[in-house]
C-alpha cells in the first residue's frame, strides 16, 4: 500500500502519543477556533477548548463541529447537552434498540409542556 491508499484509524487516545497526530489536531484546532458561524461564541479563539472538543469527538466518531455545536460553558466548567448526550448514547451505546422513555406524572406540574 502506499501512502495514499492506507487507511488510519486514529482516535484521541492514539493521538496523544503520536506527535503527527497530535499536530494535525493541533493544526484543526487552531482552524476551528477561527470559526465565526460555524462555532460556538465560547470556543471563537480558544483553541485548546477547540482541541479538547476535537478529541471527545474522535472517541465518540463525530463531527467536531457538530459537537461544538452542543457544548457550553458553565462557571469555566465545559458541558455538553442532553441531545448529544443522548445521541452518543443511542449511536455508540451498547444498545439492542432505540431508548424509550415513558411520560408519567400530573401534567399540571409539567414546566415545559411539547
Amino acid at each position: 500500500m502506499n501512502e495514499l491508499t492506507q487507511q488510519e484509524n486514529i482516535n484521541s487516545n492514539v493521538a496523544v502519543f503520536s506527535p503527527q497526530s497530535l499536530a494535525a489536531i493541533q493544526t484543526f484546532s487552531q482552524v476551528m477556533a477561527s470559526g465565526m458561524a460555524t462555532v460556538p461564541e465560547h470556543l471563537r479563539g480558544n483553541p485548546s477548548d477547540c482541541m479538547a472538543i476535537t478529541m471527545q469527538a474522535m472517541q465518540w466518531q463525530m463531527n467536531p463541529y457538530a459537537v461544538a455545536q452542543k457544548t457550553f460553558v458553565v462557571n469555566g466548567v465545559l458541558g455538553y447537552e442532553a441531545q448529544l448526550v443522548n445521541a452518543v448514547i443511542s449511536t455508540r451505546g451498547p444498545l439492542t434498540g432505540r431508548i424509550e422513555y415513558d411520560w408519567f406524572g400530573p401534567w399540571e406540574k409539567i414546566i415545559g409542556k411539547f
